[in-house]
């Protein structure tokens, strides 16, 4: 995998110019350009693996450029990765533009450019990139942000919102597992779940339900849909992160 990133920002200050020396000096191709996607559209059929969009200033310059790197994304099936450092009100207007399953990894303002490397090695030079897609489906924002992040240093993880979101994002991405929520609100995890074995591309896609009830009546109908496993979201970290991970092992 090429050690390349596009770097996307404004006029870049001290911290910004910091972290393209620290990237260069880590022998990473950096590619600039500002936010604006007549400049970003150069690269097309170019594009480096990874977008480092560096928010300061103006956060309403960046919206159509955070839209146009997510249509790349998505008509790429993931192809790149979208990583993105800002404040954190400036985070919370990213999650309001483009859909949390387009994000790589955020990192708030400021942050240390061995960090980013650090994740980005991992990606690029470990071949963590390159492991296993999941998609986790939640309508908890912090419970999807926080096994994302349990998730992200041995796989590419993604993130729906609910049913819908779910199945849009699926129809055109492909994934290796999908951790579902049992009971959401909407279409539910079951009827999600449903609406998979009834496309033939999507069919075969593994799932394992998560749930927030252990009874016996819940446990019995999450079961009788025959998922691969089923996970409770009150179990500990090490316990989620080692269900996964044997999960693919045994594939």
């Amino acid at each position: 995998m090429e050690k390349s990133v596009l770097f996307v920002g404004k006029d870049p200050g001290f911290l910004a110019k910091a972290m393209i020396k620290s990237l260069k000096e880590r022998d990473y191709d950096v590619k600039i350009s500002l936010p604006d996607p007549s400049f970003l559209s150069t690269y097309e059929g170019n594009f480096p693996p990874v977008f480092l969009v560096y928010i300061e200033g103006d956060i309403q310059g960046f919206e159509s450029t955070l839209r146009y790197l997510q249509d790349v994304i998505v008509k790429g099936g993931g192809g790149q990765t979208l990583l993105i450092v800002g404040s954190k009100g400036e985070l919370d207007f990213v999650n309001e533009i483009i859909s949390p399953s387009c994000i790589g990894k955020i990192y708030t303002r400021p942050v240390d450019p061995k960090n980013i490397i650090d994740d980005l090695d991992g990606m690029l030079v470990s071949g963590r990139r390159l492991g296993q897609k999941i998609l986790i489906v939640d309508d908890d924002p912090i419970l999807l942000r926080t096994i994302k992040d349990w998730l992200s240093d041995k796989y590419s993880v993604f993130m729906a919102s609910g049913g819908a979101d779910a199945m849009d994002f699926l129809k055109k991405n492909a994934v290796d597992l999908v951790l579902l929520d049992y009971e959401m609100p909407g279409t539910s995890g079951l009827e999600t779940f449903e609406m998979m074995k009834r496309i033939p591309s999507l069919a075969r896609i593994p799932v394992i339900f998560l749930t927030s009830k252990d009874d016996k009546d819940t446990v019995t109908k999450v079961l009788g849909a025959h998922p691969e496993k089923y996970i409770l979201k009150t179990m500990p970290q090490a316990m989620i992160v080692r269900t996964i991970d044997s999960f693919f092992m045994g594939k």
